[in-house]
């Protein structure tokens, strides 16, 4: 993949505004920090993947909670090496990238670890996760949406041809085994990363990708790529991944293609807010259904189940919740030891399996409306005030965005630390706020050509 018309010294400060002539040496070195940061997210801090299983489920719920020290010394390394870079160009530099609105959920996270259950390892969390945050939106800022898109292609391509060629060369390893506690995990392909949940979630993010361009720019290297994501994706069982993918390449197509005229660009955004009122009148005439359904613990793999158990404690605790990262995986004191002891296999979850509730259940109500509000509603409307002349790239951000709100529904990413399809969608958050108008000295026409 690559972006014809793009100069080849001069690259976009971390301000995202104007152009400055960094060494080139110092370019070089920030795409192989992001290269090795996204490797190391995607493999989820390994690229060897031990799947012996877990011989005492119990034993996840009562862990201490002290954390991975050696993936912590690596993000803060990073964010210490981009701080540095950052304060070559002023000390502004060093927030000046970073949208307001995520500073607003930092903060309320940060206030909870005042009254967390656990407020040592909510501090913890809270600061990884800051990290986390700080160094995603910095080097993308700094490298500029350009550069950032060619190095998430080229990442993507080379995990979906080596997670391929070790479902087929190392089955052993690269396929989950009959060792699994899980038994519904046996078969499933994981490739290179250590479960299936997260091969799934990136391959689908390498479809849309990859589907995008292929389908803008006719290009066969693409369109081999998307058939291997998809033949992997298919491997993994990601019921939730496989869901979705497809309507959010779609949506993305749809994006560039409406921003072609302001006549379109209402019809698409028009036919959004269709599509939300139609699920609307679905929900109210279906209600019976739907209640039969989540009333059904089993329902959606068991999600049902926790989610009931979440929601319980926010009965408990509605505005303050648990303290951020304060709820699951902190010893002796996890609430779901009280509220979950009818259900032991409970104490084997590690999060709500869907990131409004878990942010919800640890941060209280003000801190899901903050979520919704900044991660959600100020990136979409981000994408529909962009200026047109971003379309191409914006479509690709603007699909990968919304398989990361619908994908946390069924799973926990935002906010949590360094999850895949979170770090991807602070990506795509970032390159919305940067193109939220286009300003003199920006950079040239964005062109995605073979």
């Amino acid at each position: 993949m690559s972006i014809g018309n793009v100069p080849a010294a001069p690259t976009p400060v971390l301000a995202g505004a104007v152009l400055s002539k960094e060494p080139l040496w110092l370019r070089r070195f920030l795409e192989l920090m992001l290269c090795a940061f996204l490797a190391y997210v995607f493999t989820d801090g390994t690229l060897i993947a031990v799947n012996s299983g877990v011989s005492d489920m119990t034993s996840l719920v009562l862990d201490s909670g002290e954390g991975d020290a050696s993936r912590q010394i690596f993000y803060i390394g990073i964010a210490i090496l981009l701080l540095l870079i950052a304060a070559r160009h002023g000390l502004s530099n060093v927030v000046s990238p970073v949208p307001a609105s995520v500073f607003i959920v930092v903060f309320w996270c940060f206030c909870s670890v005042s009254w967390a259950i656990i407020p040592d390892i909510s501090l913890r969390r809270v600061i990884l996760a800051t990290i986390i945050i700080f160094a995603t939106i910095t080097i993308v800022s700094a490298l500029g949406p350009l550069r950032v898109t060619q190095l998430l292609y080229r990442i993507l391509a080379f995990f979906v041809v080596a997670n391929m060629l070790s479902v087929v060369l190392l089955p052993g390893y690269a396929i989950h085994s009959e060792r699994e506690l899980d038994t519904a995990l046996v078969g499933a392909w994981h490739g290179l990363m250590p479960h299936k949940n997260i091969a799934s979630a990136v391959t689908a993010l390498s479809a849309i990708v990859f589907g995008y361009h292929a389908f803008l720019a006719r290009s066969w290297k693409s369109a081999v790529l998307l058939v291997l994501s998809v033949i992997f994706l298919l491997g993994t069982r990601g019921k939730t991944s496989l869901g979705i993918v497809v309507p959010c390449l779609f949506a993305g197509i749809m994006y560039n293609h409406a921003f072609r005229t302001e006549r379109q660009k209402f019809l698409m955004f028009a036919s959004i807010f269709l599509f939300v009122a139609g699920l609307a009148v679905f929900a109210m005439v279906f209600t019976p259904l739907l209640a039969q359904i989540f009333d059904d613990p089993a329902s959606f793999t068991g999600r049902v189940a926790i989610w009931d158990i979440v929601l319980r404690y926010v009965e408990e605790y509605p505005m303050t919740g648990a303290g951020f990262g304060s709820f699951w995986l902190i010893g002796q004191d996890s609430p779901i030891l009280r509220i979950g002891g009818d259900m032991p296999w409970l104490f084997g979850i590690a999060h709500s399996h869907n990131g409004y509730l878990e942010m919800l259940v640890t941060t209280g109500v003000p801190g899901l409306v903050l979520t919704i509000i900044m991660f959600v509603i100020v990136p979409f409307y981000s994408f529909v005030m962009a200026d047109p002349y971003w379309r191409k790239i914006n479509g690709l951000y603007f699909g990968i965005w919304l398989f990361a709100v619908v994908y946390n529904l069924l799973e926990t990413h935002i906010m949590n630390r360094d999850r895949q399809v979170w770090v991807i969608m602070l990506i795509a958050i970032q390159v919305a706020f940067l193109h939220r108008k286009r300003e003199a000295g920006t950079g040239p026409r964005i062109v995605l050509d073979n």
